[in-house]
């Protein structure tokens, strides 16, 4: 039954009822919500959420060693041939930092998520160059989900602060619940490959 008592209320965003009767209410919205699926996509927390095969190190002040990650709010902390840069979220902050490997198919960054089939999801993440040697080559980032790429982009192709760069690719789940995405540096020249990911998301309209 229509309920008197909303009268003049159908778009109010706090209304009231005073019902005499039993009664069905429906609510309808036309605003979607952007929700963020990854866990820890800006390094808040540290190194933990994510999977690599990139060996961890807490930090390689004197030497670099290809193919080694490190979570830290200075790159150049964390290697003396890096730049002293801040993070992409607020400057002050943590990102992932690393030495480009010299070896194929070495996972950078990956993390599975759960899915919903027949849904678009866009994932994101910004990237910066950490070395500037001559010549230049700037890591090669491949993103695979559930094993099929979703894009190939560079990093920037100098080592200048705040330069980062925001990479963004469409993925569309199917009949899949689960999405393993993968992060993959294609570059394997020693010199110049060193990069910084910060502030990764895959998200959807709920």
């Amino acid at each position: 039954p229509t309920d008197p008592s909303l009268a003049g209320q159908t778009t109010s965003a706090n209304p009231t009822v005073t019902p005499t009767v039993a009664t069905t209410y429906t609510v309808a919205s036309d605003v979607s919500i952007t929700k963020n699926l990854i866990f820890n996509g800006n390094f808040t927390n540290n190194n933990i959420g994510f999977t690599s095969d990139y060996a961890y190190a807490a930090s390689v002040p004197n030497t670099g060693v290809q193919g080694a990650y490190g979570v830290t709010a200075n790159p150049n902390s964390w290697f003396a041939g890096f730049t002293i840069c801040g993070d992409h979220t607020n400057g002050s902050q943590r990102m992932l930092v690393a030495d480009g490997a010299t070896v194929s198919n070495l996972k950078v960054w990956g993390q599975k998520v759960v899915v919903t089939a027949n849904q678009n999801y866009t994932f994101s993440y910004w990237v910066q160059t950490l070395s500037s040697p001559t010549p230049i080559n700037p890591a090669s980032l491949e993103v695979m989900i559930n094993g099929v790429s979703a894009g190939v982009n560079s990093a920037p192709a100098t080592a200048v602060c705040g330069n980062w760069t925001q990479h963004t690719m469409s993925w569309n789940s199917g009949t899949s619940t689960l999405a393993s995405i993968e992060i993959f540096n294609r570059n394997l020249n020693s010199g110049g490959n060193d990069f910084a990911i910060d502030d990764i998301t895959f998200t959807t309209s709920v």
